[in-house]
């Protein structure tokens, strides 16, 4: 009889495998990703002296103590990375919820109920009369052997849903970085526009002086006096668009660090120190690329859908429960607790998927569908960021050029300044020339400035595009 049974077994499970899906995976990653050798080897922008430690702190290249402060309070203060904290709280409670499904569940229930039986019937207990019936189950055991794997497949996928989130929060924490960086420079750069473009709002405040006196001598027609006080005019009104952009920025800033419009900050560092290069890996490959947080996260979202596709093949299989239950019943309260009251069970319970299967077939269709779009979407992350990583190293060499031009530019504007303020000390020229050259002076300044702000956000720009961490568990090694 027990060699049957075992056969019986033996051709269930047969059939039950011949039902159940096969797992294709179509969907194939991307295996290697290269930028082009010379935007690393030729760029007069770069070092490859990258050390890995020192690229977890790459701002530190600024030695800006107030940016560092400032980043700190940011990484604290604001609420995106609050809310991308408590996201992935909830995934590892998720997880741990998941972990819970292996152990043994244990309850305990009890009820009391009045009962009235009916008379119709052939037992002894169907005699119309009305009695209280006391139940109490202190111990009930219920198990779920995870004989097919599917249990693990489930855990595995929440331990993927909660690095996907850690991948998350790490991007949160370094698009957060870039942007008080950037504002901060943006900033700092913005005040010294504004003194700049008083200086030279005072200087054609002078220049149309000169002119309105040489007017009034008889020296000058009146419409000499028209372009000097026409440039006064876009002079003033450049310095109410830089102010505007000052103020958007401090609130901009505020808003970074988490505070309100009403708690502004304005920096007390003027002079920066430039970088001259920025060190970067000798190879940039997929290697490299891959530690930023939305590759990982892309990475893990394969392993969470594969996971999810196993577990819905898992659904074909039999379900099988074990059921303990010792507990107390009786008619009436008064007798519950004798020792005739004493009942208890113990068995298992098989479930098969017998007449659901088209809807786990969808299921599983539905889940292998998401694994290719998983990782179609990775392959998009890596090329978005293989050609962001290209256009900023480019970017950079080229910003860096035009900062060296301006400050070639600034060099010569302050050279023939000083020659025309020799001029005019020596009597050879009168004051206007050197009031102009003056002007074409701070110009050059602002160009520069701009130019400097430029490069540094280009820095930047770079910087984060390698910035992140690799992630992993010992769920994935395998995969």
């Amino acid at each position: 009889m027990i060699y049957r049974y075992n056969v019986l077994a033996a051709l269930t499970l047969i059939f039950i495998s011949g039902c159940v899906p096969v797992i294709k995976n179509n969907a194939q990653k991307i295996k290697e990703v290269k930028i082009p050798a010379h935007l690393v080897t030729s760029n007069s922008a770069v070092t490859n002296d990258y050390d890995e430690k020192k690229a977890n702190q790459w701002w530190m290249i600024f030695k800006n103590n107030e940016l560092e402060e400032l980043l700190k309070i940011a990484q604290q203060g604001n609420p995106s990375i609050a809310e991308a904290n408590s996201r992935l709280d909830i995934a590892q409670a998720e997880l741990r919820q998941s972990k819970s499904t292996q152990l043994p569940r244990v309850d305990a229930a009890a009820a009391v109920a009045r009962l009235h039986y009916s008379g119709n019937g052939d037992h002894g207990v169907y005699n119309g009369a009305t009695h209280t019936v006391a139940v109490a189950d202190p111990l009930i055991i219920n198990y779920r052997p995870d004989f097919f794997a599917k249990d693990k497949e489930v855990i595995a996928s929440a331990a993927a849903h909660a690095e996907v989130h850690k991948a998350l929060l790490n991007g949160s924490l370094i698009t957060l970085r870039q942007s008080v960086i950037k504002t901060y420079f943006s900033l700092i750069t913005a005040n010294a526009l504004v003194r700049t473009q008083l200086e030279i709002v005072g200087l054609a405040k002078e220049i149309e002086a000169i002119k309105i006196n040489a007017l009034q001598a008889g020296l000058q027609p009146a419409s000499a006096v028209l372009p000097p006080r026409l440039y006064l005019a876009e002079s003033n009104a450049s310095l109410s668009l830089i102010r505007q952009r000052k103020s958007a920025l401090q609130y901009a800033l505020s808003h970074l660090l988490g505070r309100g419009p009403d708690q502004t900050i304005e920096p007390q560092l003027n002079n920066l120190q430039i970088p001259q290069h920025l060190p970067i890996p000798a190879t940039i490959n997929l290697d490299s690329i891959s530690r930023r947080p939305e590759i990982q996260a892309a990475l893990w979202r394969i392993h969470y859908a594969s996971h999810l596709e196993k577990a819905a093949q898992k659904d074909f299989y039999p379900n099988i429960n074990i059921r303990v239950l010792l507990g107390l019943n009786s008619l009436g309260l008064a007798n519950l607790l004798d020792s005739g009251s004493l009942t208890y069970a113990a068995g298992p319970a098989l479930s098969l998927p017998i007449f659901n299967h088209h809807e786990l077939k969808s299921r599983f269709d539905a889940a292998a569908a998401a694994y290719d779009a998983a990782v179609f979407a990775y392959n998009q992350s890596v090329l978005n960021a293989a050609k962001e990583v290209a256009t900023n190293l480019e970017n950079l060499e080229n910003t860096k050029s035009i900062l060296e031009s301006r400050s070639q530019i600034l060099e010569n504007r302050a050279a023939y300044a000083a020659s025309i303020h020799a001029e005019f000390n020596s009597g050879i020229s009168d004051k206007l020339p050197y009031l102009e050259a003056q002007i074409m002076k701070k110009q050059a300044s602002a160009d520069y400035l701009q130019s400097q702000l430029s490069w540094l956000c280009a820095i930047t720009d770079m910087a984060t595009a390698l910035d992140g961490e690799l992630q992993e568990t010992e769920n994935d090694i395998q995969n």
